[in-house]
Order: structure tokens, then sequence, then C-alpha cells
């Protein structure tokens, strides 16, 4: 039993010393810094002349980028471009739907007056994989 009691002094100090570290001191307080952005939320493209230009690329049977990231207000042109057969690039929400023939630039203009995530898909039939053919804009105010 003596050597049991020798234990009790031990185990508090390592009882104390494990409550004590969760803590933090002023000095270890958390930064108030901004949490980093993840690349899905950037902007995409690029601002040239006051436009926000995004290049995509449509192939069966993708759009790549299908995620597309711009602010409200903010005028857009997509570039657009089939790399093999006809596809069609249809946004709905914002009454687009364009004919992507292949290896043409289509340019598609708008400007998007609400928040939110829009859902675009591929309008012309282009082979079996054609229903997965679709992306995101996302509109951040």
């Amino acid at each position: 039993m003596g050597k049991w009691f020798a234990l009790i002094p031990l185990v508090c100090l390592l009882a104390l010393a494990m409550c004590g570290c969760g803590r933090q001191t002023k000095s270890q307080a958390p930064s108030s810094a901004p949490a980093a952005v993840s690349k899905s939320d950037e902007l995409s493209g690029e601002v040239v002349d006051g436009v926000r230009v995004i290049q995509v690329k449509a192939h069966q049977w993708a759009f790549d980028p299908n995620r597309i990231v711009v602010n409200k207000g903010e005028k857009v042109r997509i570039i657009a471009r089939s790399s093999d057969v006809t596809h069609g690039f249809g946004l709905p929400d914002f009454n687009i739907d364009k004919q992507l023939p292949p290896n043409q630039d289509v340019t598609i203009e708008f400007t998007p007056d609400r928040m939110g995530e829009f859902e675009w898909r591929c309008t012309v039939y282009c082979g079996a994989g054609h229903k997965d053919m679709r992306g995101t804009l996302v509109v951040k105010g």
C-alpha cells in the first residue's frame, strides 16, 4: 500500500498539467486574420476592360471549368469552345442557350442580377454522357 500512496501526488500533478494544456494565454489566442479562401471560392477568369472574361472548353462529356464564380452586377463574358462535336451552353436562369460548334469561339455576355448558384447544361445531344454534362455558376454579393 505504501507504493500506491507515493503515486498519488504524481497522478495529481499529471492531471493538473493536462487540464492546463487546452487553455490559451493571450499570446496564444487565435489571430483575427481571415480564413484562407478555398480555390472554389475564388473569382473565375480575369477582368479585361471592366468585363470578367472566362474561357470554357466543352468536350464529351464535360465542361472545363465546370464551376464559375463571379460577382453580382459584374459584366461577364464567357468565351466557350467545343473541342469535338457540337455542344450547347444552356443557363436558363439568365435566359442563355447557345450552340457551340466544334473549334469555334462563341461569346456569351450577361450581367448576373441576383446571387446564388445556377446550373448550366449542354443543350445539344452529344452522346451517351450528355446528361452528365453540366456546370455551376456561382454569383457572389
